[in-house]
């Protein structure tokens, strides 16, 4: 995300609290396809759930995914995540 790589399909919301896929078709093609194991926008969804963030659905195209500790520049913050069992 902070690279701004594929930022047309994936970006930080200018608060920097979260982030949005604004296409959720490009993103599991262009952007799962390069950095994740997993094809299927669903099991990428899966695995945020257990990571507890929060989604906001916005339509069919587009979602917001929250996380307190998943704030733009606070790499640190992102250690003390941890996912569910």
């Amino acid at each position: 995300l902070d690279e701004g790589h594929h930022s047309d399909v994936i970006c930080w919301h200018p608060h920097g609290r979260g982030f949005m896929i604004t296409d959720k078709k490009r993103f599991a093609m262009e952007v799962m396809s390069q950095h994740f194991q997993e094809s299927k926008y669903t099991s990428f969804t899966r695995r945020l759930n257990r990571w507890n963030f929060i989604i906001q659905p916005h339509g069919h195209k587009k979602a917001s995914y929250y996380h307190p500790s998943f704030i733009k520049g606070e790499i640190e913050m992102c250690l003390q995540m941890s996912p569910q069992p």
